[in-house]
């Protein structure tokens, strides 16, 4: 009975106005004191509330915005292969893989005439020059390919923009270098850069290795469907070939994985430059080096 006479008290309040609007505001308050819900009332907001309402949402939004990584792909044209840094870049990379196990058995052949010569460490006698000329059609031929490679990239590259997730897409694209330089700013120093950059290069340099891969199956499966002498023994060269390919690019990722780490760790920017192809370099050479000694093993048994 007190609740009743206090909203009948209201009413007579609130039931002045003459406007509909303050007549179902008066109805609102009525309900509202009685512990009554009367159907097809509007309700009213304090202004108060109202802003408050709005400043959360604001205050949301701003979090959002500054929490929400943005994931910027810059793609890269299809000239992109003929900038001069590129190609010089291709150049030492084939010379040095090709060059630098013809001067390794060279280095062999001087040390073992040294050590026929009774002690005497000056002699007059050398060993001939090794003949240079395969060592370069093969670093024409290498440099070639690797256009090729990065020709297949970019294709990848797209198919990877329009299947995978945007953030997937951003991660196998991302710049190293720029991302050791983020990272040494962000104040990230020492073992702890050297693993990150380590995780970066394994994800960012994948693309790269997986074009290669795809370029030199495909250079594999052509000389072996192009032979018309097809035998036993050119799917067993065939297979050998493929796996001694897989073996070369699971090192070459792991090597240039671990030299941008080592590199980044050590000078940020140049260094993880240098420490990522450098490792790649020097992961192809050690697993060419293991196939020319595996094959001269195998003529040797036959």
């Amino acid at each position: 009975m007190a609740t009743l006479s206090h909203g009948s008290k209201l009413v007579v309040d609130l039931a002045l106005p003459k406007t509909v609007s303050h007549v179902h505001a008066a109805a609102a308050a009525v309900a509202a004191a009685a512990g009554l819900t009367l159907r097809n009332t509007p309700t009213t907001r304090c202004e108060s509330d109202f802003v408050g309402y709005l400043s959360t949402t604001e205050a949301s939004d701003a979090y959002a915005k500054h929490k929400v990584k943005q994931y910027v792909i810059q793609q890269k044209s299809w000239t992109s292969m003929f900038d001069p840094k590129v190609l010089l870049i291709l150049l030492v990379r084939s010379s040095a893989i090709h060059f630098l196990p013809v001067m390794e058995q060279y280095a062999k052949d001087v040390d073992k005439l040294g050590e026929t010569d009774d002690g005497v460490e000056e002699y007059d006698v050398f060993p001939p020059i090794p003949d240079l000329k395969p060592a370069s059609r093969k670093t024409v031929l290498s440099m070639v390919r690797d256009l090729v490679v990065m020709t297949t990239r970019r294709v990848l590259e797209r198919l990877s923009e329009i299947y995978l997730p945007r953030r997937w897409t951003w991660k196998l694209m991302k710049n190293i270098q720029d991302s050791a330089v983020r990272k040494y700013h962000r104040g990230v120093l020492g073992l702890a850069l050297c693993t990150k950059m380590v995780q970066t290069s394994l994800v960012g340099h994948a693309i790269t290795v997986l074009s290669e891969f795809t370029v030199a199956e495909s250079i594999i499966l052509g000389k072996l469907l192009s032979d018309r002498n097809e035998n036993k023994k050119a799917w067993k060269t065939a297979r050998r070939d493929m796996f001694f390919t897989t073996l070369r690019c699971s090192f070459s990722l792991c090597g240039a994985g671990l030299g941008a780490g080592i590199g980044s760790a050590i000078k940020p920017g140049i260094g993880t430059f240098l420490g990522l192809n450098g490792g790649d370099i020097a992961a192809s050479i050690f697993v060419l080096s293991m196939y020319k000694r595996w094959n001269e093993a195998q003529h040797n048994e036959q």
